[in-house]
């Protein structure tokens, strides 16, 4: 299944040109979507003694791709299904043992070159809580080299990096610091707030790893293609 979605690219390639190449045009001619479902898959034991297993509803929204006048929608939809929704983090904390200490957050760097750029996805930091056993895993396709493309020349986007700190309690350290609530992949990774923490990254596959209490774990959805490179003129 995750490999059809660049199949959903291909033809939106396709047809991208062959609309463009149209003397007449009944809707806008637009680069693709993001074509990939970078999400956590979770499992174990939850705060009502259940054994649980599922995947979160973030998959749900993927950039749109830029347009010929305009950048693409920011993580406006996934591209299988323009009606779906994206999904609630307080009411899954009611069932299952993990926060999203960062939910959907729109963040800056994450785009590729071009004269219209693709619409960002977004930032998902978590942590589990409250759980005798539990875990992550993520899944991704085109996490070592990008499958969402550009057009005329427009760069695809990059590939998103899993980043992770073991070895610390988040939820003691902001409890005790409420400044330090201030998370981003970005922050994190780079300052390395958090002392004694491991910080990891890797590419976004992720098998399944045992998570203890307050670690984080850290992925972002990507950005539609882009249009059109911007080059010197002659």
């Amino acid at each position: 299944m995750q490999a059809s979605f660049r199949a959903f690219s291909a033809l939106q390639i396709a047809y991208a040109k062959l609309q463009f190449s149209m003397h007449t045009k009944y809707a806008n001619v637009l680069a693709p979507w993001f074509n990939q479902i970078n999400d956590f898959l979770w499992g174990g034991e939850t705060q009502h003694g259940e054994q649980v297993g599922n995947l979160c509803a973030d998959l749900n929204g993927m950039g749109g791709g830029a347009k010929a006048f305009r950048d693409g929608e920011d993580a406006v939809a996934p591209l299988f299904c323009a009606m779906a929704d994206i999904g609630e983090q307080e009411v899954m904390e009611e069932e299952v043992p993990f926060l999203q200490l960062v939910s959907k957050r729109v963040v800056r760097d994450n785009q590729g070159f071009g004269k219209y750029r693709g619409g960002m996805g977004y930032e998902m930091i978590v942590a589990a809580r409250n759980t005798p056993e539990w875990g992550f895993m993520t899944v991704t396709s085109g996490a070592k080299f990008s499958s969402v493309p550009g057009l005329f020349g427009g760069y695809g986007c990059a590939t998103y990096p899993l980043a992770m700190v073991k070895g610390i309690n988040i939820f003691d350290i902001i409890k005790k610091n409420p400044e330090e609530f201030d998370l981003s992949m970005e922050r994190v990774m780079n300052e390395r707030p958090f002392k004694g923490g491991v910080y990891t990254t890797y590419h976004m596959g992720l098998q399944f790893d045992r998570s203890q209490e307050g670690e984080l774990y850290m992925i972002a959805q990507g950005c539609g293609g882009l249009w059109r490179c911007l080059r010197a003129r002659p």
